[in-house]
């Protein structure tokens, strides 16, 4: 079942939330492609002259099967690992932390093996419980053109980072994104189930997620059994979703991280200072 989801996201008109977010969080941004290039430029103060800034993205909608990754190249950019241009409304949330909220995983020779490889942070080690969200990054190494996902192994008390597709060899020198949320209200794990499954999508039913306020929803697959060999992307349709963005079938047993990430009434998440006040709290 193919959903077009864009008209929905922009129709959408929710309450505005005026809560705070995780501490190492610095930016919300939502971009839209140009019909014209494979990129787009991400310009916001936090990110602008900041190589060591890190990301996690979101393709609001899922009708496009992109494999989205960041580069920075004198200014950051988001790309589709393609040569094919980004539909002029196609659109994408970004979510921009520093090392308060996460690290930049490099793979080597010492922590890839196969199709997968470990992470090391004690945010991490030895935490099952943790709900990491990962975006590859091809500022310096190879590109990452496969469906991925994140796993725990309970063996080495470890979180992986795996190609969906076991076949596939995860390239060294490749870098990641890895967001580390607080296991709060604010972030959960979701699963697909027979009822919540409508062909290539399933609805995200946590009750912390109220349809009426404004917020983006970030989500990785997590394995637990059963693998995704899809691109995902978020969507909203009166509720919010997760869909295989190649419009194959989302399987029973499909796991999410999922974080929400509230919208400032004070337009901080985009970058605008009209709203801001001069008067000090």
């Amino acid at each position: 079942m193919r959903l077009t989801l864009r008209a929905a996201i922009a129709l959408a008109t929710p309450l505005l939330l005026t809560s705070s977010l995780h501490a190492g969080v610095r930016a919300q941004l939502e971009v839209q492609g140009d019909g014209i290039s494979n990129t787009i430029l991400l310009d916001h103060p936090f990110l602008n002259n900041n190589p060591d800034a890190m990301m996690i993205v979101s393709q609001a909608g899922f009708e496009d099967p992109f494999a989205i990754n960041t580069f920075y190249s004198v200014v950051w950019r988001l790309g589709n690992n393609s040569v094919a241009a980004i539909p002029a409304d196609a659109t994408f949330w970004i979510l921009a932390f520093d090392e308060e909220s996460g690290f930049r995983h490099l793979t080597t020779g010492a922590n890839t093996s196969a199709h997968i490889t470990t992470l090391d942070d004690p945010r991490l080690n030895g935490n099952p419980n943790a709900r990491p969200i990962v975006l590859r990054e091809s500022t310096n190494g190879p590109a990452i053109p496969w469906p991925y996902g994140v796993w725990y192994s309970t063996a080495s008390g470890r979180w992986t980072i795996f190609y969906q597709d076991i076949t596939k060899i995860m390239p060294l020198n490749a870098t990641f994104s890895v967001f580390v949320p607080d296991t709060d209200d604010w972030t959960f794990i979701h699963t697909a189930t027979a009822g919540n499954i409508t062909g290539n999508f399933t609805v995200l039913d946590n009750p912390d997620i109220d349809q009426l306020q404004a917020h983006r929803i970030f989500a990785n697959q997590r394995f637990t059994g059963v693998y995704n060999d899809a691109e995902i992307g978020v969507g909203w349709l009166f509720s919010f979703l997760i869909g295989n963005t190649d419009n194959s079938a989302m399987p029973e047993g499909a796991s999410f991280n999922v974080f929400i990430a509230p919208i400032f009434e004070d337009g901080f998440e985009m970058g605008s200072t009209v709203l801001w006040s001069s008067t000090s709290p």
